[in-house]
């Protein structure tokens, strides 16, 4: 890299780091939904080095990598959701200079600094530091595992041992954040059925990566077994929101637990209350999987409204629960929202039409095996949205991979142009 790039990534790094500093100080929200569990979650675990509910029960209802982060976070300063949040404006960050190498590997320097443009400029990156959300570090985590595997698809049967560990003991991480990154050796199995490796090493790199996706998880799974002496490797969502997603009122959406628990041929309060955290995932995946066998129709049918709510809904859920999370005095003006939204609104279209633009360019991308792994964790982590609900929000570990598509389009569509208009000028000089 040259000096001069070198000057550009850290201008474009430091302005990017003022932009989420100044919303941090700016935006004196409190944390709800999920994020104030993960807050909560936190100081449980730093003043009884435990993980429990509210009610006091052991839990592994929600995912243990962002409390834990924010546990270690809060012991080393102090149990303020203010250094949570600045932690987020390190991984917000980190993620935009991940998306430039990640670029740089897959295009070149010109599209990488396209690619940083767009990722320190975008809302979202910016309405969520202020959010004790896990996807940021999610994010980061897979963003940078992809990374590690990113090398021309000619050489990719001769990948170091190394690089493959420590993919796989980041997707592993990524894991305890949000489950969906247990797909990834899937994915690492397309990614070298693209490229035409002989058996034995796609077996040789999927066991490195996988041992190593392992190491992670394994204390927390046997923790979980302990507890309930069955198998659960993460979290105990996972029925809950199959249910909220597939049920006879036909909702695609987030249902409070109560809603659920009214509909027919589900137990009653007083049994409901009985049944431990594994039994009640049980009786919310089995409620939802015969739903789907008895109207497969209806299922069907939701797909659409599912994928619209994933891509193409309008709704702006980081600055939503901003707003949301201020207090009477501190509430900012419809007209300022309208703005605000209306900038995310656009940058999200406007990456997600130039990155459909990148598929008839396919063939001025590298050989990379960073576009096929990443292409098919998009498609997995979008079929698994597609079966369980929609939300703008679970498009976020989206966002890295289609930046880059999206600065890619710019720059060959750009210097398709300007290679029509020398064309014509030296026609006109003829």
């Amino acid at each position: 890299m040259t000096k001069r790039n070198k000057i550009g990534l850290f201008l474009l790094i430091a302005i990017g780091l003022i932009l989420r500093i100044t919303w941090v100080f700016s935006i004196p929200n409190i944390q709800l939904s999920d994020f104030a569990d993960y807050d909560r979650l936190a100081k449980v675990l730093i003043n009884t080095s435990s993980y429990t509910s509210t009610n006091g029960e052991p839990t592994a209802f929600r995912p243990p990598g962002m409390p834990f982060l924010l546990a270690v976070i809060y012991s080393i300063f102090d149990a303020n959701p203010v250094y949570g949040k600045m932690a987020q404006v390190i991984f917000s960050s980190i993620l935009c200079i991940l998306i430039f190498f990640l670029a740089r590997k897959a295009a070149n320097t010109q599209v990488a600094f396209l690619a940083l443009s767009i990722a320190v400029f975008f809302p979202d990156f910016i309405y969520t530091t202020t959010i004790l959300n896990s996807e940021l570090a999610f994010t980061c985590l897979v963003t940078g595992g992809v990374l590690l595997l990113s090398v021309e698809i000619d050489s990719l049967q001769n990948i170091l041992p190394f690089s493959l560990f420590f993919s796989g003991l980041l997707f592993g991480c990524a894991a305890l954040f949000r489950p969906v990154a247990l797909v990834a050796p899937v994915a690492l199995i397309f990614m070298f059925l693209w490229s035409n490796a002989r058996s034995p090493e796609i077996i040789r790199s999927l066991i490195i990566f996988s041992v190593a996706m392992i190491l992670p998880l394994t204390p927390w799974t046997w923790r979980n077994y302990n507890l309930y002496k069955t198998p659960i490797i993460v979290s105990t969502n996972g029925g809950y929101n199959l249910l909220c997603g597939n049920n006879p009122n036909g909702t695609v959406v987030w249902v409070p637990e109560k809603d659920l628990l009214n509909l027919e041929n589900m137990p009653s309060k007083e049994k409901w209350k009985e049944l431990n955290e594994v039994e009640q995932n049980r009786v919310f995946q089995k409620q939802a999987i015969n739903h789907i066998r008895e109207y497969p129709s209806g299922f069907l049918k939701r797909i659409p409204r599912k994928f619209y709510l994933l891509f193409l809904s309008q709704d702006v859920p980081w600055l939503h629960w901003n707003i949301a999370g201020l207090n009477k005095k501190d509430k900012i003006a419809n007209t300022t929202f309208t703005l605000l939204a209306g900038v995310s609104r656009l940058f999200w279209y406007l990456i997600l039409s130039l990155s459909l633009m990148t598929l008839p360019l396919a063939n001025r991308f590298k050989r990379n095996s960073a576009i096929p792994f990443a292409g098919g964790l998009m498609v997995m982590w979008t079929i698994i949205q597609l079966v369980y609900w929609g939300k703008a929000r679970f498009r976020f570990p989206l966002y890295p991979f289609l930046i880059v598509m999206a600065a890619a389009s710019c720059y060959y569509l750009t210097r398709k142009s300007a290679e029509q208009i020398s064309l014509l000028q030296k026609r006109d000089q003829l």
